[in-house]
Protein backbone atom coordinates (compact mmCIF):
# COMPACT_ATOMS: atom_id res chain seq x y z
CA UNK A 1 0.00 0.00 0.00
CA UNK A 2 1.63 3.12 -0.76
CA UNK A 3 2.91 5.74 1.41
CA UNK A 4 1.24 9.52 0.77
CA UNK A 5 2.30 12.28 2.26
CA UNK A 6 0.64 15.25 1.09
CA UNK A 7 1.23 18.94 2.49
CA UNK A 8 -2.34 19.97 4.60
CA UNK A 9 -3.65 22.80 3.16
CA UNK A 10 -4.50 26.16 5.04
CA UNK A 11 -3.12 27.82 7.68
CA UNK A 12 -1.96 25.76 10.58
CA UNK A 13 -2.82 26.25 13.74
CA UNK A 14 -0.18 27.40 15.25
CA UNK A 15 1.50 29.04 12.16
CA UNK A 16 3.72 26.05 11.17
CA UNK A 17 3.08 23.56 8.31
CA UNK A 18 2.01 20.53 9.15
CA UNK A 19 2.94 17.13 7.29
CA UNK A 20 0.93 14.05 7.70
CA UNK A 21 1.71 10.19 6.76
CA UNK A 22 -0.27 7.68 6.18
CA UNK A 23 -0.41 4.40 4.99
CA UNK A 24 -4.05 4.26 4.33
CA UNK A 25 -5.64 4.69 1.75
CA UNK A 26 -6.44 7.88 0.11
CA UNK A 27 -10.19 7.75 0.89
CA UNK A 28 -8.74 7.61 4.63
CA UNK A 29 -6.23 10.02 4.09
CA UNK A 30 -8.98 12.62 3.07
CA UNK A 31 -11.11 11.61 6.25
CA UNK A 32 -8.33 12.58 8.37
CA UNK A 33 -7.44 15.75 6.31
CA UNK A 34 -11.30 16.58 6.80
CA UNK A 35 -10.92 15.56 10.75
CA UNK A 36 -7.78 18.05 10.94
CA UNK A 37 -9.39 20.35 9.37
CA UNK A 38 -12.05 20.29 11.27
CA UNK A 39 -9.73 20.76 14.17
CA UNK A 40 -8.23 23.47 12.86
CA UNK A 41 -11.28 25.34 12.77
CA UNK A 42 -12.49 24.06 16.12
CA UNK A 43 -9.42 25.71 17.37
CA UNK A 44 -10.02 28.60 15.59
CA UNK A 45 -13.21 29.01 17.23
CA UNK A 46 -11.73 28.21 20.59
CA UNK A 47 -9.22 31.18 20.50
CA UNK A 48 -12.08 33.96 19.16
CA UNK A 49 -14.54 32.78 22.05
CA UNK A 50 -11.36 32.87 24.38
CA UNK A 51 -10.74 36.35 22.99
CA UNK A 52 -14.78 37.39 23.08
CA UNK A 53 -14.35 35.94 26.98
CA UNK A 54 -11.36 38.08 28.08
CA UNK A 55 -12.75 41.29 26.57
CA UNK A 56 -16.12 40.98 28.65
CA UNK A 57 -14.17 40.16 31.76
CA UNK A 58 -11.75 43.06 30.91
CA UNK A 59 -14.89 45.33 30.26
CA UNK A 60 -16.29 43.72 33.54
CA UNK A 61 -13.04 44.69 35.74
CA UNK A 62 -13.32 48.14 34.05
CA UNK A 63 -16.83 48.74 35.36
CA UNK A 64 -16.19 47.91 38.61
CA UNK A 65 -13.21 49.67 39.05
CA UNK A 66 -14.92 52.98 37.67
CA UNK A 67 -17.94 51.94 40.25
CA UNK A 68 -15.37 51.74 43.13
CA UNK A 69 -13.39 54.69 42.24
CA UNK A 70 -16.94 56.69 42.00
CA UNK A 71 -17.51 54.90 45.82
CA UNK A 72 -13.85 56.40 46.79
CA UNK A 73 -14.67 59.65 45.58
CA UNK A 74 -18.11 60.27 47.18
CA UNK A 75 -16.30 58.43 50.45
CA UNK A 76 -13.86 61.50 50.51
CA UNK A 77 -16.79 64.29 49.73
CA UNK A 78 -18.73 62.59 52.45
CA UNK A 79 -15.33 63.39 54.55
CA UNK A 80 -14.74 66.60 53.64
CA UNK A 81 -18.31 67.94 54.36
CA UNK A 82 -18.18 66.20 57.78
CA UNK A 83 -14.64 68.00 58.44
CA UNK A 84 -16.38 71.31 57.35
CA UNK A 85 -19.08 70.94 59.54
CA UNK A 86 -17.23 70.13 62.32
CA UNK A 87 -14.35 73.20 61.75
CA UNK A 88 -17.34 75.26 61.58
CA UNK A 89 -19.24 74.15 64.43
CA UNK A 90 -15.99 74.67 66.55
CA UNK A 91 -15.72 78.05 65.24
CA UNK A 92 -19.33 78.79 66.14
CA UNK A 93 -18.77 77.07 70.07
CA UNK A 94 -15.39 79.05 70.54
CA UNK A 95 -17.19 82.43 69.10
CA UNK A 96 -19.92 82.01 71.50
CA UNK A 97 -18.29 81.34 74.48
CA UNK A 98 -16.22 84.43 73.66
CA UNK A 99 -19.13 86.44 73.31
CA UNK A 100 -20.37 85.21 76.22
CA UNK A 101 -17.18 85.46 78.71
CA UNK A 102 -17.48 88.98 77.73
CA UNK A 103 -20.54 89.15 78.60
CA UNK A 104 -20.06 87.69 82.09
CA UNK A 105 -17.39 89.88 82.58
CA UNK A 106 -19.50 92.86 81.52
CA UNK A 107 -22.35 91.88 83.91
CA UNK A 108 -19.73 91.38 87.00
CA UNK A 109 -18.09 94.47 86.09
CA UNK A 110 -21.22 96.20 85.65
CA UNK A 111 -22.62 94.56 89.03
CA UNK A 112 -19.55 95.85 91.30
CA UNK A 113 -20.24 99.49 90.39
CA UNK A 114 -23.54 99.23 90.71
CA UNK A 115 -22.32 97.74 94.41
CA UNK A 116 -20.27 100.35 95.08
CA UNK A 117 -22.01 103.21 94.10
CA UNK A 118 -25.24 102.07 96.11
CA UNK A 119 -23.23 101.36 99.19
CA UNK A 120 -21.88 104.97 99.13
CA UNK A 121 -25.53 106.26 98.80
CA UNK A 122 -26.24 104.03 101.72
CA UNK A 123 -22.96 105.21 103.72
CA UNK A 124 -23.55 109.21 102.96
CA UNK A 125 -26.98 108.79 105.08
CA UNK A 126 -25.59 106.63 107.76
CA UNK A 127 -23.76 108.99 109.24
CA UNK A 128 -26.34 111.26 109.28
CA UNK A 129 -28.68 108.94 111.58
CA UNK A 130 -25.94 107.93 114.00
CA UNK A 131 -25.30 112.17 114.42
CA UNK A 132 -28.84 112.46 115.49
CA UNK A 133 -28.55 109.06 117.55
CA UNK A 134 -25.75 110.89 119.18
CA UNK A 135 -27.34 114.03 119.85
CA UNK A 136 -30.13 112.00 121.64
CA UNK A 137 -27.29 110.74 123.94
CA UNK A 138 -26.61 114.20 124.49
CA UNK A 139 -29.61 115.74 125.56
CA UNK A 140 -29.49 112.91 128.18
CA UNK A 141 -32.60 111.51 127.76
CA UNK A 142 -33.91 108.83 129.84
CA UNK A 143 -37.93 108.49 129.09
CA UNK A 144 -40.09 107.81 126.23
CA UNK A 145 -41.78 111.49 127.13
CA UNK A 146 -38.39 112.96 127.31
CA UNK A 147 -37.85 111.43 124.02
CA UNK A 148 -41.11 112.98 122.33
CA UNK A 149 -40.62 116.50 124.35
CA UNK A 150 -36.77 117.35 123.35
CA UNK A 151 -36.39 115.78 120.11
CA UNK A 152 -40.07 117.25 119.07
CA UNK A 153 -39.22 121.02 119.24
CA UNK A 154 -38.63 123.34 116.36
CA UNK A 155 -35.21 123.47 116.73
CA UNK A 156 -34.56 119.96 115.91
CA UNK A 157 -37.21 120.50 113.15
CA UNK A 158 -35.14 123.42 111.19
CA UNK A 159 -32.16 120.43 112.56
CA UNK A 160 -33.67 117.88 110.13
CA UNK A 161 -34.73 120.44 107.19
CA UNK A 162 -31.43 121.78 106.70
CA UNK A 163 -29.87 118.19 106.76
CA UNK A 164 -32.21 116.71 104.58
CA UNK A 165 -31.48 119.63 101.77
CA UNK A 166 -27.59 118.33 101.84
CA UNK A 167 -28.99 114.51 100.87
CA UNK A 168 -30.53 114.41 97.37
CA UNK A 169 -31.22 110.81 97.36
CA UNK A 170 -33.24 111.02 100.90
CA UNK A 171 -37.11 111.33 100.36
CA UNK A 172 -37.88 112.73 104.30
CA UNK A 173 -36.11 112.40 107.75
CA UNK A 174 -38.36 110.85 110.56
CA UNK A 175 -38.02 111.06 114.29
CA UNK A 176 -40.50 108.01 115.67
CA UNK A 177 -41.20 107.61 119.53
CA UNK A 178 -41.34 104.41 121.44
CA UNK A 179 -45.04 103.91 120.72
CA UNK A 180 -44.34 104.18 117.43
CA UNK A 181 -45.62 107.78 116.54
CA UNK A 182 -43.96 110.60 114.40
CA UNK A 183 -42.66 113.08 116.72
CA UNK A 184 -40.43 115.21 113.83
CA UNK A 185 -39.81 115.70 110.43
CA UNK A 186 -37.09 117.38 107.83
CA UNK A 187 -40.16 117.70 105.28
CA UNK A 188 -43.74 118.39 106.35
CA UNK A 189 -43.62 122.16 107.87
CA UNK A 190 -46.64 120.02 110.34
CA UNK A 191 -45.77 117.02 111.97
CA UNK A 192 -48.16 114.38 110.71
CA UNK A 193 -49.77 112.54 113.49
CA UNK A 194 -49.41 109.00 112.09
CA UNK A 195 -48.87 105.64 113.69
CA UNK A 196 -45.88 103.52 111.89
CA UNK A 197 -45.86 100.79 115.13
CA UNK A 198 -47.17 97.95 112.53
CA UNK A 199 -43.75 98.83 110.19
CA UNK A 200 -41.68 95.95 110.01
CA UNK A 201 -38.65 98.48 110.81
CA UNK A 202 -40.25 99.35 114.06
CA UNK A 203 -41.09 96.18 114.94
CA UNK A 204 -37.33 95.04 114.56
CA UNK A 205 -35.85 97.36 116.66
CA UNK A 206 -39.22 97.46 119.42
CA UNK A 207 -38.11 93.66 120.04
CA UNK A 208 -34.61 93.32 119.41
CA UNK A 209 -31.48 95.72 120.96
CA UNK A 210 -30.02 96.05 117.69
CA UNK A 211 -27.50 99.25 117.41
CA UNK A 212 -26.90 98.28 113.93
CA UNK A 213 -28.40 99.68 110.88
CA UNK A 214 -31.93 98.18 109.67
CA UNK A 215 -33.28 98.50 106.26
CA UNK A 216 -36.99 97.89 105.49
CA UNK A 217 -38.82 96.25 103.37
CA UNK A 218 -40.20 98.48 100.02
CA UNK A 219 -43.13 100.45 101.68
CA UNK A 220 -45.76 102.94 100.29
CA UNK A 221 -45.32 106.42 102.49
CA UNK A 222 -48.08 107.51 104.54
CA UNK A 223 -46.81 111.18 104.31
CA UNK A 224 -47.37 111.57 101.03
CA UNK A 225 -48.01 108.00 98.95
CA UNK A 226 -44.64 107.54 97.28
CA UNK A 227 -42.36 104.60 97.49
CA UNK A 228 -40.18 103.89 99.32
CA UNK A 229 -37.56 102.30 101.67
CA UNK A 230 -36.10 103.09 104.78
CA UNK A 231 -33.11 103.19 107.11
CA UNK A 232 -33.40 103.49 110.41
CA UNK A 233 -31.35 103.18 113.62
CA UNK A 234 -32.82 102.62 117.12
CA UNK A 235 -32.16 104.99 119.81
CA UNK A 236 -31.77 103.88 123.87
CA UNK A 237 -31.44 105.62 127.20
CA UNK A 238 -28.37 105.43 128.64
CA UNK A 239 -29.72 102.27 130.75
CA UNK A 240 -30.93 100.73 127.57
CA UNK A 241 -34.49 101.52 127.22
CA UNK A 242 -36.18 101.59 124.44
CA UNK A 243 -37.17 105.46 123.13
CA UNK A 244 -37.38 105.66 119.66
CA UNK A 245 -35.95 105.75 116.34
CA UNK A 246 -34.34 107.45 113.32
CA UNK A 247 -35.34 107.04 110.10
CA UNK A 248 -34.09 108.11 106.35
CA UNK A 249 -36.99 107.69 103.57
CA UNK A 250 -34.76 106.70 100.24
CA UNK A 251 -35.87 107.95 96.89
CA UNK A 252 -36.73 105.09 95.02
CA UNK A 253 -37.61 107.09 91.77
CA UNK A 254 -33.67 108.83 92.44
CA UNK A 255 -31.96 104.84 92.28
CA UNK A 256 -34.48 103.64 89.36
CA UNK A 257 -33.28 106.76 87.86
CA UNK A 258 -30.16 105.77 87.88
CA UNK A 259 -30.36 102.04 87.53
CA UNK A 260 -32.38 103.09 83.92
CA UNK A 261 -29.62 104.88 83.01
CA UNK A 262 -27.53 101.35 83.45
CA UNK A 263 -29.65 99.26 82.53
CA UNK A 264 -30.63 101.00 78.71
CA UNK A 265 -29.70 97.55 76.78
CA UNK A 266 -32.75 95.09 76.23
CA UNK A 267 -33.39 92.50 78.38
CA UNK A 268 -30.86 93.30 81.30
CA UNK A 269 -32.30 94.56 84.66
CA UNK A 270 -30.88 95.64 88.31
CA UNK A 271 -31.72 94.28 91.37
CA UNK A 272 -31.34 95.36 94.46
CA UNK A 273 -31.45 92.56 97.48
CA UNK A 274 -31.34 93.10 101.04
CA UNK A 275 -28.81 90.50 102.59
CA UNK A 276 -31.90 88.07 103.18
CA UNK A 277 -32.84 88.17 99.61
CA UNK A 278 -35.07 90.36 100.05
CA UNK A 279 -35.96 92.46 96.76
CA UNK A 280 -35.62 96.20 97.23
CA UNK A 281 -35.49 97.69 94.08
CA UNK A 282 -35.54 95.83 90.85
CA UNK A 283 -35.54 98.12 87.72
CA UNK A 284 -37.29 97.01 84.80
CA UNK A 285 -39.90 95.40 87.72
CA UNK A 286 -42.47 94.02 85.15
CA UNK A 287 -43.43 90.97 87.33
CA UNK A 288 -43.35 93.53 90.22
CA UNK A 289 -40.80 91.40 92.71
CA UNK A 290 -40.15 94.33 94.63
CA UNK A 291 -41.26 93.53 98.48
CA UNK A 292 -40.87 89.93 97.59
CA UNK A 293 -37.97 87.61 98.54
CA UNK A 294 -36.12 85.50 96.15
CA UNK A 295 -36.12 81.95 95.79
CA UNK A 296 -34.82 79.38 98.10
CA UNK A 297 -33.00 77.72 94.93
CA UNK A 298 -31.49 80.98 93.65
CA UNK A 299 -28.07 81.29 93.68
CA UNK A 300 -28.47 84.16 96.01
CA UNK A 301 -28.70 82.17 98.42
CA UNK A 302 -25.72 79.67 97.30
Amino acid sequence: MPIQSRRLHGPPAVGAAVTFISSRPAGDFNKRHVAVSGLHKGTMNLASEREIRSDHGISKIAGYDARRFSRVIQLIGLCLIILTVAVVGAVINDMRQRTEDGYQREITDLGIALSEQTLRYMQAIDPLLREIQERSGELDIRTPDQFSDRLGTEEMHTFLKTRLRSMVQLHSLLLISGAGRIINSGRADSIPDIDLSDRDYFRHFAEHDDRGLFISAPIISRVDGTSTVLVARRINAPDGTFLGLVSGALDVSYLEQFYQAISASPGRAVTLLRNDGLVLIRYPDTNHDAGHWMAKGSPWFK
